[in-house]
């Protein structure tokens, strides 16, 4: 998956949170979506590698 970019929605919780950890480990560059900007506290340490958006997605 080299050279890839990856977007995933309820990133701050849940199945959303453990996929986007787990891209994160293998160095994925991503854009994360979630609608509570608490919930990328947990994102920090992956600072460069993501794009944080908060929203809500219908």
């Amino acid at each position: 998956m080299t050279g890839t970019r990856e977007v995933v929605t309820g990133a701050g919780s849940g199945m959303g949170r453990a996929t986007s950890l787990r891209l994160a480990e293998m160095g994925m560059k991503m854009v994360l979506v979630d609608f509570s900007a608490k919930a990328f506290d947990n994102f920090l340490h992956v600072k460069g590698l993501c794009y944080l958006f908060v929203a809500r997605i219908a």
